[in-house]
């Protein structure tokens, strides 16, 4: 299906609001709970100044946004009584459920509207990531990682921080609590403390770092040079150990646990076992490079320049589906959620497409969100976000019409 959704473009973001700077206080954690019960609940894995009039921060003495305050409860009012509580507001349970089924409709039907927040950077962005506290980290040739913040509506972003450090294109990043690795082409690795915006070390690499992924444990990075570079990220950061096999350069990794999986040019796709030092085996049915990756620890997905998305079996190392000629150009970027039935894949055909994870059928295709190569995206249960060379950040949200559905994600 081809879905066309109208685009909000917007040069120049509002002023911030103060939803920007305060997280809405809701009972999200509750209804989690409950609904995490329900046989019908559908789990997810897992505003303000001009992007083009912000201001560049200086490296030798960054300033950046005061950090958001924490939830914090509502205070009790001042006329309730000694001993007595007020009673809560009843949950709309009819309402969230009303709603949830609604959101897996506008996933269905393409229901959804397209914000699209153009010269986010003053260069193309390669790398982004949103977390469940709204916070969007992107990567840019323009040597920076910019942070902003999302608003639950969606309709808006507020940027918080420019954090300037590298001397290239920042490649890859992946951010986690207080803590954000970036890589990138001047070979280093910046490892940042977000409550100070500060680098707290830089690991030197011998060719640019095309991807990087950390655990509690582990920090691993992929480079230019075809080796994995294997961090010790519960010791220091002290470099434990390299790995090598791909004869080309290495585009994409994904860690789960003590399993890691690469994807590089010379057209296959590796899985290695971080505690035995080992690959495990090797996929080598692409017939050109591969571009990108995901892997959840059950299965992969690896997008390539020979234009298809294959779905593996990790316990067996078989490929289970072939979605042949799913983009008219080099797959870049893919996203699945098993749970949801759900994967996205982006391309240098300028296209975001959706597919039924279980049967690789085309649910949706987006050829209206960018206007050059897709880079990046990732998606949770109510938007996709998305950045490209065109030098934008997009947002698909399908919870456009649901004011109460993030409060599920």
């Amino acid at each position: 299906m081809d879905t066309s959704a109208p685009i909000t473009t917007m040069d120049s973001l509002a002023a911030a609001t103060a939803e920007a700077m305060a997280f809405m206080i809701s009972p999200r954690d509750r209804i989690n709970a409950a609904l995490s019960r329900s046989p019908a609940f559908w789990i997810a894995g897992a505003g303000g100044r001009s992007p083009g009039s912000s201001r560049q921060l200086r490296p030798a003495a960054l300033a950046h946004s005061p950090p958001l305050p924490p939830r914090r409860s509502p205070r009790l009012p001042h006329s309730v009584p000694a001993g007595r509580r007020p009673c809560a507001r009843p949950v709309d349970w009819r309402g969230i459920y009303a709603e949830h089924h609604r959101l897996q409709a506008n996933w269905r039907a393409g229901q959804c509207r397209v914000d699209r927040w153009e010269a986010a950077h003053p260069e193309s962005i390669y790398c982004l990531q949103f977390d469940r506290e709204n916070r969007l980290f992107t990567g840019s040739r323009d040597h920076t990682v910019r942070i902003w913040h999302l608003s639950e509506t969606g309709s808006q972003i507020t940027q918080l921080a420019t954090l300037v450090g590298h001397a290239g294109s920042v490649l890859t990043l992946q951010a986690d609590g207080a803590t954000l690795a970036t890589g990138s082409s001047d070979a280093t690795v910046c490892v940042w403390d977000l409550k100070t915006c500060t680098i707290q070390r830089r690991l030197q690499h011998a060719d640019a770092v095309l991807s990087l992924r950390f655990s509690d444990r582990w920090l691993v990075t992929a480079c230019k040079d075809r080796v994995l570079h294997v961090w010790r990220r519960d010791q220091d950061y002290a470099h434990a150990f390299e790995l090598a096999g791909h004869a080309v350069a290495i585009n994409a990794i994904s860690l789960h646990g003590d399993m890691l999986v690469s994807a590089s040019g010379d057209r296959t796709v590796r899985l290695w076992d971080l505690a035995t030092r080992t690959c495990v085996r090797t996929l080598d049915e692409h017939t050109r490079g591969v571009a990108t990756l995901d892997f959840d620890g059950a299965y992969i997905v690896s997008g390539s320049s020979d234009r298809s998305i294959r779905i593996w079996n990790a316990r067996t190392g078989a490929c289970e589906r072939t979605i042949a000629n799913a983009h008219a150009d080099l797959v870049r970027t893919v996203m699945f959620d098993r749970t949801m039935d759900v994967l996205v894949s982006g391309s240098y055909d300028e296209t975001i497409k959706v597919w039924s994870f279980s049967t690789g059928t085309l649910i949706h295709k987006f050829k209206n969100v960018h206007t050059s190569r897709v880079f990046k995206l990732m998606f949770d249960r109510t938007r996709i976000v998305s950045c490209s060379h065109d030098r934008s950040v997009s947002i698909i949200d399908f919870a456009a019409d649901l004011p109460h559905a993030r409060l599920l994600v």
